[in-house]
């Protein structure tokens, strides 16, 4: 899906879970918050995504939150 449409937000989005199921942290940081920069933004979904539990307590991830 990267290689098809990088720029696409729910890709991104996609991608970042992945990696937190992976438990690979910077990898999802970096995807969230370039969805996030490209117009993916739903905050309660962020909240809630179990795929994502692997960064919910960590700073970037805390701080993309606040700025949602």
């Amino acid at each position: 899906a990267m290689a098809v449409d990088p720029e696409d937000p729910m890709v991104l989005y996609n991608v970042a879970c992945a990696y937190g199921i992976l438990g690979k942290v910077p990898e999802c940081l970096d995807a969230l918050e370039q969805a996030v920069s490209k117009g993916w933004g739903d905050k309660a979904w962020l909240e809630h995504d179990s795929d994502l539990e692997a960064i919910h307590d960590e700073p970037r991830f805390l701080a993309l939150m606040q700025a949602m």
